[in-house]
């Protein structure tokens, strides 16, 4: 499938600065970008250590997309987002009342409300997450595949260690 699902939302890259490369939902290899352009469910965004990027879902989610940072775009229909963080530090701003999950690494974050700053360091398998604005509810599996359910609220961080599925929470 070429397009994404009829009812699926776009996003619009609103800034672009340094070097952004752009994968489609059907391509193998990403290419680099040097203006803004338009996103879809299914696509990528790659920023290299000069690179960073704004993308904008208007009414429903605003990211800003730091250097060394690859994000996936999973889903995005109007009544649930889901973007995958691979690596790098993305701010996340919940913009309407639309649920947005974020998978990183075996950690998938859902955001109930407000602002979200994630860091995924893959070399290492951690996982950082702080609150800036609101909650969230971060799920994952232990060691023994046991599933864990922790309440982050606004002015925490969690840290979490995708080698041993621990986590801490200051």
């Amino acid at each position: 499938m070429i397009n994404a699902p009829k009812n699926s939302i776009n996003g619009q890259i609103t800034s672009i600065s340094g070097s952004v490369s752009w994968q489609s939902r059907v391509s193998i290899l990403p290419l680099v970008i040097k203006k803004p352009i338009e996103v879809q469910q299914g696509e990528s965004l790659i920023t290299d250590k000069d690179g960073k990027v704004n993308v904008v879902f208007k009414n429903y989610a605003e990211l800003n997309i730091s250097s060394k940072s690859n994000i996936s775009f999973i889903q995005t229909l109007p009544y649930n987002f889901v973007f995958g963080q691979n690596d790098g530090v993305v701010d996340y701003k919940q913009v309407g009342e639309t649920p947005i999950s974020i998978r990183a690494l075996h950690l998938i974050a859902k955001m109930d409300s407000g602002e979200l700053l994630i860091t995924v360091d893959k070399d290492n398998q951690k996982v950082n997450l702080k609150v800036i604005k609101g909650s969230m509810t971060v799920a994952f599996n232990d060691v023994d595949t046991i599933s864990q359910v922790i309440k982050v609220n606004s002015g925490q961080e969690l840290i979490y260690n995708d080698k041993s599925r621990e986590t801490a929470l200051n």
